[in-house]
């Protein structure tokens, strides 16, 4: 398994505690240049960050808070604030030899 880059869980942290206030406000959406404006980063490292979990938004609604918070069948969540979590929080290896391998015709 690969790890995600601690300075990427540090950033999904912070998406997650933005998404709980705005969850508890009753939003419903945000897109990714929202997020970012609300923790000072830039809408492609969001979406970035949400893609490597799994995650993608809608052009027209941005992504559903929901579901960025919880915990999709065969997806990634956000992780929370335990510290073990953060370090423990993998996602599946990809073998890129294999794909890239040539098969005779």
């Amino acid at each position: 398994m690969t790890a995600i880059p601690v300075k990427t869980i540090e950033r999904l942290s912070k998406y997650r505690r933005v998404i709980n206030r705005l969850l508890e406000k009753g939003e419903t959406y945000i897109f990714s240049h929202d997020l970012a404006h609300l923790i000072d980063s830039t809408p492609a490292q969001v979406r970035r960050d949400l893609m490597q979990i799994g995650h993608t938004g809608s052009p027209k609604k941005g992504y559903e808070l929901k579901q960025l918070k919880g915990n999709r069948p065969g997806r990634h969540r956000l992780p929370g604030k335990s510290h073990h979590e953060l370090l423990r929080w993998q996602k599946p290896q990809t073998n890129h030899k294999s794909r890239l391998r040539h098969r005779p015709r």
